[in-house]
């Protein structure tokens, strides 16, 4: 049975400059700090879909480096939705939709991302439940919203 992380979060910004953030590998980079380290990933920003980012990675930037792959299923820049399928680093599948939706002043985005990882998609779960509630605290910084 797939692991579930479905996380909201409201922000006084832009829905254009959350969706730039998140399509921004340096953004990523940053977000993820503490979570996992990356090596490999592209130098530009942005993603289209069909692309295929092969790289690697080291979970909490202590274990090993392994290779890892995103698969970007959908990228729409009107809807400010994507769909990637991953894969590597113990997982299996790590489905992610991300959308970025104007409310008000600001907007909202939401993160949700079912995860097949074997025998370790329960703990897997609950370490991206953990990673996706911190990249929070610095999406808010980059925004120059804290």
């Amino acid at each position: 049975m797939a692991g579930i992380v479905h996380i909201e979060h409201q922000y006084d910004a832009s829905a254009d400059a959350v969706w730039a953030l998140a399509k921004d590998f340096d953004a990523l980079i940053q977000m993820s700090a503490g979570s996992v380290k990356y090596r490999g990933l592209p130098d530009t920003a942005g993603l289209t879909e069909g692309d295929v980012i092969e790289f690697e990675v080291s979970p909490f930037g202590l274990l090993p480096w392994q290779p890892y792959r995103v698969e970007m299923l959908e990228v729409d820049d009107a809807a400010r939705r994507f769909v990637s399928l991953e894969s590597g680093a113990g997982v299996k599948s790590w489905r992610h939709t991300l959308t970025v939706v104007p409310e008000g002043e600001g907007c909202r985005q939401t993160d949700h991302v079912e995860i097949d990882a074997g025998a370790m998609t329960w703990p897997t779960t609950l370490a991206a439940r953990r990673m996706y509630r911190r990249r929070d605290i610095a999406r808010r910084r980059l925004l120059g919203l804290t």
